[in-house]
């Protein structure tokens, strides 16, 4: 109900002693943890927290406010329009961490939905009847609360979405199977093991060791029940699911309405008159000295090896990649065919369908949900410009059976016509409401300064072809671009003989298979001229500003120097952009640029900026943007801050060991026969700001270049923009593909 940063009269005139006061109450040793998870010796680096964190004075833990309980009687309904789309959330009472019941209710979410779409309301969406939903257990320290949600399906006939009404009584019959306890038992130990698997997969990222044992402080949990997650989710039984479904899931809910329309503009924040704030040149804190004398301690030489990353041709062209999972026994499977939708423009909608299709003569789209469950398997498909992905997860005993079942769908998918129904008039539905949808307005405006006529929103199919659609002609975009060469990334634990035997047995690869065209790259839009297209739009709350100037062939040799200009001219807070446009002058919430990199060496490269602020602020965070890019500031101080940052961050990025070999993959299309860090580093080492200068004056002072903005046209001064270039008004309609448009 109320912004975390509070409400505009909160942020209008903060009082400096609350917040000190807040500080002092909760910014106490007793109220925080330090979390490390990582190569480190705990005894020694237990003496330096206590050396270091030990000093802060002892102040106790702070009383925290209660809250009642939320008491629901009956169904109770809430409706705000403030939707692109009508969408319903049913919120029953929940449990907060740590409660006895809180594994068997979560299951019995799942039982609702899951991963592998085995659940009753994955069912409704699977055969056509919403358009999407889904359901979750959301805990929290003091309370938790079961939510479903759910979209109404949209009728491309009669091109409008059904009732909200229509949406909450297909997801209630959900909803009470599971607090009936009708639900089968393999289907309780096929999501137990699946949870477990997924529960696997994160504790392979140290990140994910952090949050856990960050959450268990927040939550006050005992780290046992966190280190023994697996063993109490097995423990759960089906009786106890039963228990929890009809406890929790009552009559008495929240049914939250979203319907269509528009936020109110409350509380609107004039332009505060504030002067840039500039720190007095050639001076520094005693803190700052200190700081930045602090030896930086060197992370080890240590170069990626990719040696352990196998291939062998599986066939005349495809190619298998294998890498050693050193983790668990989970493995992960991904087939690249080198087409995408660039030869078959309707081979997205068609991977979508993969993804809940079944066998033809064999299996309905429900029923080899329900095979591969059993299996303990998941999978996915998706199409790109470049490719069609399908991704497959699982335990690697079932390895072989699993690839039979993903290979006979491959071959010979059974497309469902009331999905290909849901899709349509999902699409279309979209469609309807994206001229009042500012972010993909925004969206839309972007890819037309770099794309122009080639935008994927130009481009992309029309209403009516998206209305006409067919099951045979996506089958076949299936079963053309699978007849393609692939590349297989395989990442398990059985040895290469192994797993290419099984792979080379049952994947779905033909002989002879067409030669890949793949990667390319969408043509550039030419700038000849600097030019500003602006798109009016009354609705927007924050203007929209892209920033798009094309540059020269990619080239590996120039990788130290893009990513030091990069790094001087927009990395992170230290960065010219934000430093400038943000924290001296308060113009923006959000800025950036950075230097994008093409698929394919030699293709051109381009700087791409970006601003979000307030439309009565537009003009003016323009002119600093603007300002950096024709009369870049010389800042040589920052130079070994930013060779020390690049040197760390070349030695200490490494990818998972599951995309070792795509990475490798990717490293070679760009020219590189290994770690990019074993050539880079010299480079880092030898650089200059001498250097930085001259790649920016070489790349982007006095360059040609277009930028977009969307925005409120009462707030900003057209006229005032003309001093930058050309201005080009433009409508709605330019930016989409409006041939047989139904809307």
């Amino acid at each position: 109900s109320r912004p975390i940063l509070g409400l505009p009269e909160h942020l209008k005139n903060p009082r400096l002693s609350k917040l000190i006061e807040f500080y002092n109450t909760w910014y106490t040793p007793e109220n925080m943890v330090l979390v490390l998870v990582g190569n480190i010796n705990a005894q020694q680096v237990s003496a330096r927290i206590n050396a270091a964190f030990g000093r802060l004075p002892k102040k106790g833990i702070p009383e925290r406010k209660s809250y009642p309980e939320l008491e629901i009687k009956g169904r109770t309904q809430h409706t705000a329009k403030i939707g692109y789309y009508p969408s319903v959330a049913l919120v029953y009472k929940g449990v907060p961490t740590g409660h006895p019941d809180e594994k068997a209710l979560d299951i019995a979410m799942e039982l609702l939905s899951n991963s592998n779409n085995t659940g009753t309301l994955d069912k409704l969406v699977i055969s056509g009847d919403l358009t999407n939903g889904y359901a979750f257990l959301n805990t929290l320290r003091e309370q938790g609360r079961c939510i479903v949600s759910v979209m109404p399906l949209y009728d491309e006939n009669q091109r409008r979405f059904e009732s909200n009404k229509s949406a909450e009584k297909k997801a209630l019959k959900a909803i009470e199977q599971i607090a009936k306890g009708e639900f089968p038992d393999w289907l309780v130990e096929a999501i137990k093991n699946n949870i477990c698997r997924d529960y696997d997969l994160r504790m392979e990222a140290n990140e994910s060791k952090a949050n856990a044992l960050m959450e268990a402080f927040i939550n006050e949990a005992d780290l046992s029940k966190v280190l023994n997650y697996k063993e109490e989710v097995m423990a759960v039984t089906s009786e106890d699911i039963k228990r929890v479904a009809k406890q929790y899931l009552t009559d008495n809910y929240l049914a939250l309405y979203i319907e269509k329309g528009k936020t109110k503009e409350d509380n609107k924040l004039k332009k505060p008159g504030y002067k840039a704030i500039e720190p007095p040149v050639g001076q520094q804190s005693l803190y700052a000295t200190q700081f930045k004398n602090m030896p930086i301690g060197q992370v080890e030489e240590k170069f990626i090896d990719f040696s352990d990353v196998q291939t062998k041709k599986l066939n005349e062209r495809s190619q298998m990649f294998y890498t050693k999972n050193p983790e668990n026994n989970i493995f992960s499977l991904t087939l690249r065919y080198g087409a995408g939708e660039r030869e078959f423009p309707k081979l997205g909608i068609a991977a979508n369908l993969m993804n809940d299709a079944g066998i033809m003569g064999a299996y309905e789209p429900q029923q080899l949900k329900e095979e591969l469950s059993k299996l303990n398997a998941t999978y996915s498909v998706n199409a790109d410009d470049n490719y069609l992905y399908i991704t497959m997860r699982g335990y690697e005993e079932t390895l072989p059976q699993a690839c039979q079942l993903l290979a006979r769908q491959i071959l010979m998918p059974k497309l469902d016509a009331k999905q290909l129904s849901r899709i349509k008039g999902s699409l279309l539905g979209m469609r309807q409401q994206r001229k009042e949808n500012v972010p993909q307005l925004n969206q839309a405006l972007s890819q037309y300064v770099r794309y122009q006529d080639k935008s994927d929103y130009i481009t992309e199919l029309t209403d009516k072809e998206i209305y006409e659609l067919q099951i045979a002609e996506l089958t076949g975009d299936i079963n053309r671009a699978a007849n393609y060469e692939a590349e297989i990334f395989y990442c398990g634990s059985l040895p290469f003989d192994n797993v290419y035997d099984i792979l080379s047995k049952n994947l779905p690869l033909v002989a002879n298979e067409r030669p890949s065209q793949s990667p390319q790259d969408k043509a550039l839009a030419q700038v000849t001229e600097n030019t500003i297209y602006f798109l009016p739009n009354s609705d927007t709350e924050q203007a929209q500003i892209s920033f798009f100037l094309p540059m020269q062939g990619y080239d590996k040799k120039d990788d130290v120097l893009r990513d030091a200009f990069y790094q001087y001219f927009s990395g992170g807070f230290n960065g010219l952009v934000l430093n400038e446009i943000r924290e001296k002058r308060s113009m923006a919430y959000t800025a950036g640029a950075y230097v994008v990199t093409p698929q394919v060496k030699g293709n051109p490269t381009y700087l791409s900026g970006s601003i979000g602020t307030q439309n009565d602020k537009a003009n003016d965070a323009i002119d600093v943007f603007m300002e950096l890019i024709n009369n870049m500031p010389r800042n040589a101080e920052r130079m070994d801050n930013i060779k020390s940052y690049m040197r760390q961050e070349a030695l200490s990025t490494h990818p998972d060991f599951r995309y070792k070999a795509s990475y490798l993959k990717r490293l070679q299309q760009m020219g590189y026969e290994g770690d990019p860090t074993a050539v880079n580093l010299p480079k880092i080492d030898a650089l200059t700001f001498e250097d930085i200068v001259k790649f920016y004056e070489e790349n982007i002072k006095g360059k040609p270049y277009a930028i977009g903005i969307m925005g409120n046209p009462k707030d900003i001064d057209l006229k005032r923009l003309e001093k930058y270039g050309k201005v080009v008004r433009l409508n709605e309609r330019k930016l989409f593909n409006t041939k047989d448009a139904l809307f």
